[in-house]
């Protein structure tokens, strides 16, 4: 032992008695290096505790500081100007300093604290005792075994944690009993308790020998010695892996509250630094009694100056507040500190930081109240008193202006969340249907919005509702496409008019700001200044959006809140594949149990995203619209996912106009979210007279006291099979046009659409399909090509002038409203078992008035045996699997249809011959005038063609005849037992389609 030491030692085991003296400034230096000075009582080492706390405790939050600027900088989701910079630093220090207000005392009094607990124990100790914080004497006693049972037990809990979840994870699904799933992890958790716990001691006793051998030379920095030490390289160690947990496992970003650890693990490394800094400089002051009241004068000075101008005007201004919302938690946290130590109403609104709540003390007025119009009172804190007394009355059937006292200068947030059912939402019914309160937040805004409560989506997927949405145009029925894109939807064509460009002709700054893959180069840029689907870049099914969604909007807004501005935002998180979200409000584990917590999730973060808006400059004159693509069935109609069908579960959506000062109101009768466009328009004073929008403005329902009920709305979706759909506020049509099936729903007596009344009432039925014919006929019927997707597909089938077959026929039905002309065969020449492509073209006499649907048949014609063996036929169909229905054939057309049929492989006649059926819908079938097939009058006779024998014969087996195979021992069925093995292809082929169907992955998104 050295006589350093030894010296130390004694001075340690000799204090005076208590109170015998109090600190002079020649002993600060050796109290700050934790030698308790001579004379020094139970007061004195309890003062030298508190101001070693407090200065080390000082430095720990400058350290913090420092490192909350670096990395919110470094995070921050868009380049910081210079000048957002500077302010974002006094903004930073002003924040921590009112931490340090309740953190320096914490620290203070834990030293001070931990002396006088120690005191009560043992109070010679007490008074020997260096204290907290101190650099302890080296060599004395020797490496402590404690550091390497710390590292032995931090390395292997990660583990345990890992591989505890893990297994969970794996086993979950196959046990459907809870208790033997309970027992299993129970057993699981044992093992992992006893390897781990093994591997734990075998780590502490292997480090406790290398901290033995390293003591020597190391000293007090020996981490796996020395306690001190061992705790700062653990607290350096957190941060590499934290960010390669993160990277691992991005899903937790959300959960796990990374930037608040990164900040305690600042702090504590300041401490303990803070510490030694102290002992080794011997106090934080300076030691001369009037350097220190300088010192403390102009620091307090300084701090006063730079946390008053900050609080009012550098940490007011938008860009730098939002910096600190969207990219710290820390300082958001302490944001939100700040703002109630001033919400002297606890209205949610302070008066610093820019959030001027301009009546402190009245719950009743701030910047997020409606302003209730003509009572003298400012409530929303805009500077004046809202006034309707100017406001026109409506006049029915005239489009209707905005009122005077509605035609400000508007920002506009429109927001799109994906897969929200009306009836999953609270103020769609749910809390009463099933007890859940999946949208809280939302809940309180209809009080405060117009919304319309029964608005249907233009189609019932993403891909073909969004582009409908920001266009007012039916995607399938008026939108301009390109071609396809391989795995995503055709691209918009430049010819569409968005509602960004709309905007732009108001002279709006816009923005996008979207969280989908298909939103890649999807046409949709045009009109945005600035187009951010970063976070949508790569295919990512389980990723979770909202939050970081969140922080992107706010910020955006910050940066723009001195121009007049247009922002859409695409809310993804309740789109399947749905996950849980650890920590948060969870309603169990069935898809539809997640599917709801994927709402209340979204809600929570739109709850966030309007806090912060209402205390924005501008907020309070910020148009919100809020509406959803679709929804998702959960088996009410045999399916589960989306794009199916146009039943109220996939297309009711919510459509929440929230326009500040307007009175709240529920508007009823059907509503699209095509509507918005032409909405927003209006609301924006922005002239559209020369554009063509599908839906109409609401500006009668939102200012004139109108609802719907006169609309008719409609939708549509081609997957699997095109159909389309009429809406009013009591019926709904729905048309399948490849089978050409109506159904009809009384939206009254049976609002789940189970019950087909299109036959119990007919008149109710005509009527309905007049609208959705008149409006089939303007929108999906139109034959400009350029910019009708429709048109295009059917451009095919109507030829430009008369045809030229190969193969001529003469056969006319339907009254001799159609003739057919003559086919092509591809192969020219077929060989039996052939799959051949026949098309045939047709003459359009007049406009036929039924919905004809057409078959194909072949047989062998005559030769080599003669009229012998099955028809083999090929699928009944429409034109164009029903786009293209016989009812929209025009007199003068020639029209073509093609049609698949295979071969059988036994006929052995040179020629085939093929035929025609027709079949309507107000006829069965349909005869023919010219040559039939046999004298049957149903079947046309089209022609023959050459018949060449297989290309190959078929295996023989024993028995000497096809398709015969050696039997099995043991087994006496299929193929074995001399079936035709071919036959059961299908049937195995179409289980497994079926299978998929079922279990198809829930990130798929039809068309």
């Amino acid at each position: 032992m050295s006589t350093e030491h030894s010296r130390e030692d004694e001075a340690i085991a000799a204090p005076k008695e208590e109170g015998a003296s109090v600190e002079s400034p020649e002993d600060s230096s050796a109290s700050a290096a934790g030698q308790p000075p001579p004379g020094f009582g139970l007061k004195g080492l309890l003062m030298q505790d508190l101001r070693r706390g407090a200065s080390a405790a000082l430095l720990a939050i400058g350290l913090a500081a420092l490192v909350e600027y670096i990395v919110t900088i470094w995070a921050a989701p868009h380049p910081v100007r210079f000048a957002t910079a500077l302010r974002f630093v006094a903004l930073d220090v002003t924040l921590w300093a009112f931490f340090g207000l309740l953190f320096l005392p914490l620290v203070a009094a834990s030293l001070a604290g931990s002396r006088l607990a120690l005191w009560l124990i043992a109070p010679d100790k007490a008074l020997s005792w260096r204290g907290l914080l101190v650099p302890g004497a080296v060599g004395l006693r020797g490496p402590s075994k404690a550091a390497g049972w710390i590292f032995g037990l931090l390395l292997t809990l990660p583990l345990y944690v890992a591989a505890s979840a893990h297994l969970t994870l794996r086993l979950w699904p196959y046990f459907h009993a809870k208790q033997l799933l309970g027992l299993m992890l129970a057993l699981i958790q044992l093992g992992l308790f006893l390897v781990l716990g093994l591997a734990a001691v075998l780590v502490a006793l292997g480090l406790g020998r290398l901290g033995r051998a390293l003591h020597g030379r190391l000293g007090a920095w020996n981490p796996f010695g020395q306690l001190r030490a061992a705790m700062l390289l653990l607290g350096l160690l957190l941060l590499p892996a934290l960010f390669l947990v993160h990277r691992a496992a991005p899903d937790l970003a959300e959960v796990v509250p990374w930037r608040l650890l990164v900040a305690a693990v600042a702090l504590l490394v300041g401490l303990v630094a803070g510490g030694r800094l102290l002992a080794w400089r011997g106090g934080l002051l300076p030691k001369g009694r009037v350097a220190r009241r300088v010192t403390w004068a102009a620091s307090l000075g300084l701090g006063l100056l730079l946390s008053s101008v900050t609080l009012v005007h550098w940490g007011a201004d938008p860009e730098t507040k939002l910096l600190a919302v969207t990219s710290s938690p820390p300082l958001h946290r302490m944001i939100d500190g700040v703002r109630w130590a001033n919400d002297f109403d606890r209205d949610g609104y302070g008066s610093l930081l820019g959030e001027n709540d301009c009546a402190p003390f009245d719950r009743r007025i701030h910047p997020g109240a409606r302003d209730i119009p003509d009572n003298g009172i400012d409530e929303n804190c805009d500077g004046r008193d809202f006034s309707l007394k100017r406001q026109a009355t409506y006049k029915d059937g005239q489009r209707m202006e905005v009122p005077e006292a509605y035609r400000r200068d508007w920002n506009i947030l429109f927001l799109t969340v994906d897969d929200v059912r009306y009836d999953h939402t609270g103020f769609g019914g749910y809390i009463e249907k099933r007890g859940r309160d999946t949208t809280p937040f939302l809940d309180e805004l209809v009080k405060k919005s117009t919304s319309f409560t029964f608005a249907n989506a233009p189609a019932a997927g993403t891909v073909a509702s969004v582009p409908a949405i920001i266009t007012s145009k039916f995607f399938h029925s008026g939108i301009a496409l390109s071609g396809e894109r391989p795995g995503k939807p055709p691209k918009l064509l430049p010819e569409n008019w968005l509602v960004s460009e709309v905007m732009k002709r108001g002279g709006y700054t816009t923005g996008a700001i979207l969280t989908h893959e298909y939103f890649n180069d999807w046409g949709m840029e045009q009109g945005f200044d600035t187009y951010d689907n970063e976070i949508g870049a790569k295919r990512a099914p389980y990723a979770v959006t909202s939050p970081a969604l969140t922080r992107k909007v706010i910020s955006w807004i910050a940066r723009n809140s001195s121009r007049k501005w247009f922002l859409w935002a695409h809310y993804l998180d309740p789109h399947g594949r749905y996950v849980a979200h650890p920590g948060e409000k969870s309603f169990g584990t069935t898809e539809e149990d997640l599917y709801d917590g994927e709402i209340w999730f979204t809600d929570k973060w739109l709850r966030t995203l309007f806090e912060e808006l209402w205390r924005m400059p501008g907020g309070n004159r910020t148009i919100v619209v809020i509406t959803s693509d679709h929804g998702d069935g959960f088996r009410e109609h045999g399916h589960i996912n989306h794009g199916w069908g146009l039943h109220r579960e996939l297309i009711h959506v919510p459509l929440i106009f929230y326009v500040p000062d307007l009175p709240p109101r529920l508007v009823d009768g059907a509503t699209s979210p095509l509507d918005v466009l032409p909405t927003l328009a209006d609301l924006a004073g922005i002239d559209v007279s020369d554009l063509s929008f599908e839906g109409e403005s609401l500006v009668p329902q939102l200012f004139y006291g109108k609802d719907a009920h006169h609309r008719v709305v409609f939708s549509e979706t081609n997957y699997p099979h095109p159909q389309r759909a009429a809406v009013t506020s009591r019926y709904k049509l729905i048309h399948n046009l490849k089978a050409n099936l109506y159904q009809l729903f009384d939206l009254k007596s049976d609002p789940w659409e189970h019950k087909n009344i299109y036959q119990q009432d007919p008149k109710v039925a005509k009527q309905m399909r007049g609208y959705l014919s008149d409006w089939m006929e303007r929108v999906f019927y139109a034959d400009d090509i350029r910019t009708n997707q429709a048109a295009a597909l059917r451009k095919w089938h109507r030829m430009p002038g008369p045809p030229r077959p190969r193969s001529r026929a003469k056969l006319t039905f339907a009254d001799g409203a159609l003739e057919v002309l003559g086919f092509d065969l591809q192969p020219a020449e077929p060989r039996a078992g052939d799959e051949v492509e026949v098309t045939i073209y047709f003459g359009v006499r007049r406009q036929p008035s039924d919905h004809l649907s057409f078959r194909l048949s072949a047989w062998p014609g005559v030769g080599d045996g003669g009229r012998r063996g099955a028809v083999a036929y090929s699928p009944t169909m429409p034109t164009a699997h029903g786009l293209f229905p016989t009812t929209r054939w025009k007199a003068g057309d020639f029209m073509r249809d093609r049609f698949k049929v295979r071969l059988r492989r036994e006929w052995s006649a040179s020629q085939v011959s093929f035929g025609l059926e027709v079949f309507g819908r107000t006829r069965p079938r349909y005869t023919f005038d010219g040559q039939t097939r046999g004298g049957q009058g149903n079947v046309g006779e089209l022609g023959q063609a050459p018949l060449r024998p297989p290309s190959a014969a078929p295996t023989m087996g024993p028995q000497g005849r096809p398709g015969a195979q050696r039997k099995r021992r043991g087994c006496g069925c299929g193929a074995d037992a001399g079936l035709p093995a071919l036959p059961l292809a299908p049937f195995l082929i179409g289980v497994l389609v079926v299978l998929g169907r079922r279990h198809r992955r829930r990130d798929h998104e039809p068309g």
